[in-house]
């Protein structure tokens, strides 16, 4: 079936959405606008709305935003816009903010890789989280048998008994490195060499 557009009295426009927040490389966001006529009565298949963005340009001069005249709005580059629906007599806006792709945690850095220390003592493990500009670089530390070895939040290591542990910091999206702990007697107690 052809649906005809029709050219109508259209005194009042509303869009699906008034606000949107996307990320660049997310999927393009379809806007409907929803016309009426002077009674207040919707208006189906309306021909004479246009669309358009206003000031589709960020600090860097790139386009924030690429919009169809059928409404989609693709996020292109982090930014804000104002999108425009009209007719000669109304419109509608919506906000339009696209933040940068958000970076995942690739790896974690642990210092040491392997530590012996004795029954009772403790170390500090550190973790570094790559790259350097990740969105959450939260980690959660702990131990894989904590009556050889336990591990606090922030990353202090002690030595419960004697046996080998591996202490594992977790980055939110899964992202994990360890840490092999051997405890010993009370006089054993290094760092070994790396070679």
């Amino acid at each position: 079936t052809i649906v005809e557009p029709v050219d109508a009295d259209v005194r009042k426009i509303e869009l699906s959405q008034t606000s949107i927040e996307v990320q660049v490389g997310e999927p393009s966001v379809q806007l409907v606008a929803t016309c009426y006529d002077v009674d207040g009565k919707v208006v189906e298949n309306y021909s004479g709305l246009e669309w358009e963005v206003e000031s589709n340009e960020n600090d860097e001069g790139k386009a924030v935003i690429e919009l169809s005249n059928q409404g989609v709005v693709t996020p292109l580059n982090r930014g804000m816009v104002q999108v425009y629906v009209r007719n000669e007599i109304a419109q509608a806006i919506c906000h339009v903010t696209v933040k940068r792709a958000s970076v995942k945690v690739q790896k974690i850095k642990l210092s040491p890789t392997e530590k012996v220390i004795s029954v009772g003592k403790t170390f500090q493990l550190k973790a570094d989280v790559l790259p350097e500009d990740a969105e959450d670089k939260s980690v959660t530390f702990y131990s894989s048998n904590e009556s050889i070895a336990t591990v606090t939040s922030d990353g202090i290591v002690k030595g419960i008994a004697k046996g080998k542990t591996y202490i594992s910091a977790l980055a939110s999206n899964g992202v994990e490195s360890e840490c092999e702990v051997t405890v010993a007697d009370a006089w054993v107690e290094f760092t070994p060499e790396v070679l």
